[in-house]
């Protein structure tokens, strides 16, 4: 007897591996999956121009990379900001911002040319337009509401800005999901229509082109793990037991039996790195050392680990 409707596995068209490199673009969750990424030693760069919510504005800030065109800057309130950016990036002192800006900007350039893998995560497509100039903004930076114009992207309109850009790197494979956390402010009536339209439009793409894979991510929190003990205390988004179980979902998809070995082995070195010892001049900690040595030297020839290993060094009597 089954308690739970798991997501079936499903067949993906190519794995990732410890020889790619991603670049994962998005939402929050887009952030939390890139971390994990990163964290099992695969090259992976995540969002250099700051957390994007919906999918226009991925894309306008991939066109400003790309053309080597800056956002325009502005100040509100004794801070510089553009809204193509999310608001880590407000600064009091413009040089400051324009320096940050363009140090990003060239960062998602370069990360671009260098992935073989795009990770694309949509949060939400309700999009907020400016009444100036009628553009969609990334971040609304606390401007007044009537500064603004509220709607609801379409699904044709989604698909359309993305298939140019698939279809113009077709070396490139491109993963879509849709993030599971819920946009409460727009209330859950209206979330879930805005789901619906990134899903849709995840669906179309990835069934038009053979190098574009939808990752069902949204599917396993709404309908696998659907029970509250798997969300932080804010019910919204999916605790550290969530993001655990769609990991290892990710990870018998796109890895293969090696690269799973690889990282199972890259985790049990990371935890004696993070081991802290009450004697460190000790023989029992020296000998410990050694081995966690020869460890990181075995796992040097698949991983980068030069930095551990210069640590690890610097520990070891001589």
């Amino acid at each position: 007897m089954k308690f739970r409707t798991e997501i079936e596995k499903q067949d993906f068209p190519w794995e990732i591996g410890h020889g790619d490199h991603v670049l994962s673009l998005g939402s929050c969750f887009a952030e939390r999956m890139g971390a994990r990424l990163a964290g099992a030693k695969i090259p992976t760069t995540i969002n250099p121009l700051g957390i994007a919510y919906q999918p226009m504005a991925i894309s306008r800030q991939l066109a400003l990379a790309l053309s080597d065109s800056a956002p325009e800057a502005r100040e509100l309130n004794g801070l510089w900001h553009a809204f193509e950016l999310h608001s880590s990036f407000n600064h009091p002192d413009e040089a400051v911002f324009t320096h940050e800006v363009k140090k990003a900007l060239n960062s998602l350039k370069t990360a671009w040319h260098q992935a073989n893998v795009v990770m694309l995560t949509f949060g939400t497509a309700w999009v907020y337009r400016r009444k100036d100039n009628d553009e969609w903004v990334c971040n609304c930076h606390k401007y007044p509401a009537a500064f603004f114009e509220k709607e609801l992207l379409s699904v044709d309109g989604i698909v359309e800005e993305w298939k140019k850009l698939f279809e113009a790197f077709p070396s490139k494979n491109f993963l879509l999901t849709v993030s599971p956390v819920r946009h409460t402010k727009d209330s859950l009536r209206l979330n879930s229509l805005s789901k619906s339209c990134l899903r849709l439009a995840a669906h179309q793409l990835s069934a038009a082109l053979p190098n574009v894979a939808y990752f069902p991510s949204y599917e396993i929190m709404m309908d696998d793990l659907r029970d509250y003990r798997f969300y932080e205390s804010d019910l919204i988004h999916p605790n550290e037991m969530a993001e655990q179980y769609i990991w290892d979902f990710f990870s018998k998809s796109f890895f293969s039996t090696k690269t799973q070995q690889l990282i199972h082995s890259w985790g049990k070195v990371q935890q004696s790195l993070q081991h802290r010892p009450f004697q460190q001049e000790s023989d029992a900690y020296q000998h410990f050392l050694q081995k966690l040595e020869q460890q990181l030297r075995d796992l040097s020839t698949e991983l980068d680990v030069k930095k551990e290993l210069a640590e690890v060094l610097l520990k070891i009597k001589k």
